[in-house]
């Protein structure tokens, strides 16, 4: 078992496929998902104690979830990331950002009643709270995760 890039990849674990697939389908996508949901939880709760705090926004939009996509819905696959609703600023704070000179001028108004027209924007350095919060939980979600598999294989 290894991970490549921000995925676990299960290839080497034949012993633990092999019985996997001695279990019905229903039963086995369950236990998938009930594994991989459990994992994908002590990697947010790590992403999550990363997470600066200005707002709250950031820390509050990281989920674990599953996004649509046939791997996902078939027990495959879950994601834990930001939910842009909360915090669409979220890949800014994690990758950083150069300079910027905005197309069209912002005008903020203070609750002073001082008006700014913003034409640029500043540098902001990364911060990849993400990646730490997945390095330092990425070993113990893959262990979780097996021993999920592995203690639902012996309870049938």
């Amino acid at each position: 078992m290894s991970s490549h890039g921000n995925f676990i990849d299960l290839r080497g674990e034949a012993d633990l496929i092999k019985q996997l697939k001695k279990l019905s389908t229903k039963t086995g996508v369950a236990t998938i998902k009930k594994a991989l949901r459990k994992a994908g939880n002590k990697i947010k709760t790590s992403v999550k104690l990363e997470a600066p705090v200005a707002t709250g926004n950031l820390k509050r939009s990281i989920k674990v979830f599953n996004d649509g996509s046939f791997a996902s819905k078939n027990g495959a696959l879950i994601r834990v990331g930001a939910d842009r609703r909360i915090a669409p600023h979220a890949h800014l704070v994690e990758f950083g950002t150069e300079d910027r000179q905005l197309s069209k001028p912002s005008v903020v108004t203070l609750a002073s009643g001082q008006v700014f027209t913003i034409t640029e924007t500043g540098k902001m350095p990364a911060n990849n709270f993400f990646e730490r919060g997945y390095d330092s939980s990425r070993d113990a979600a893959i262990l979780l995760f097996k021993s999920e598999l592995v203690s639902a294989i012996n309870s049938i």
